[in-house]
């Protein structure tokens, strides 16, 4: 799903893993950088809003491969 934050746009993949979920964020046109965790958690904020939640709590970002994944998804 697209996702627009001051100007840019992201992908948000929430995908269903055992025991919940997991957001994995992308940037458009461009991967995201292991320093751009804030960035990518503020835009997966953003998609979450869009669905009347926010990322979980207790979900610390993770960078893998130009991605931030969010485990717990949108709660």
């Amino acid at each position: 799903v697209a996702v627009e934050r001051a100007g840019r746009s992201y992908i948000a993949d929430l995908q269903p893993i055992e025991g919940g979920a997991i957001l994995v964020m992308t940037r458009d046109g461009q991967a995201f950088g292991n320093a751009e965790g804030l960035e990518a958690k503020l835009a997966a904020e953003q998609f979450c809003a869009t669905r009347g939640a926010g990322v979980a709590a207790h979900s610390f970002g993770h960078f893998v491969g130009g991605a931030w994944t969010f485990k717990g998804g949108c709660v």
